[in-house]
C-alpha cells in the first residue's frame, strides 16, 4: 500500500512538471531535469514493488493450517486475506485475544484489537490468501 502511494504521488508530480514546461519556458531545462529524476525515482519504486510482489506467496488455507506455531512450526495468521507472520509478537501469539494461529483470524482481529493496525505493522506481510 506504502509503494503504491509513492507511485502515485510520483505521477502526479511528474504530471506537475509537465504542466509547467508549456508555463515556464525560461525554465525548461530545469523542469525537464527534475522529470528526469522523478522519473528515475518511479521506475525504483516500481522495481521495488515488483520486487515484493514476487516475494509474497500464495496460501491455500491447507498450507496456511501447517503455520501454527505448534513445535518449531513459525505462526501465521490471515486478516482480510493478507498472511502475516506472527511469531513471537505476544499481541497475537500470547495475549489476551485467542487468534486461530495457520487460520483466517479477521474476525478475532476486529472484535478483539478492534482493527487496530498499529498492532498489525509488528508482524510482518508473508503473502496473500488464494480465494
Amino acid at each position: 500500500m506504502l509503494l503504491n502511494n509513492l507511485i502515485i504521488r510520483k505521477n502526479r508530480e511528474i504530471n506537475i512538471l509537465k504542466g509547467m514546461l508549456s508555463a515556464r519556458i525560461e525554465e525548461r531545462e530545469v523542469i525537464i531535469e527534475k522529470i528526469k529524476y522523478v522519473m528515475e525515482e518511479l521506475e525504483e519504486l516500481i522495481f521495488i514493488e515488483n520486487e515484493f510482489k514476487r516475494k509474497i506467496k500464495n496460501f491455500t488455507m491447507e498450507e496456511l493450517s501447517q503455520y501454527n506455531g505448534i513445535g518449531n512450526n513459525l505462526a501465521y495468521i490471515v486478516i482480510d486475506g493478507t498472511v502475516y507472520d506472527v511469531t513471537g509478537i505476544k499481541e497475537f501469539v500470547n495475549g489476551n485475544c485467542k487468534f486461530p494461529l495457520g487460520k483466517d483470524a479477521t474476525e478475532v482481529f476486529y472484535s478483539c484489537l478492534k482493527g487496530d493496525r498499529d498492532t498489525l505493522r509488528k508482524a510482518r506481510i508473508v503473502g496473500v490468501l488464494k480465494e
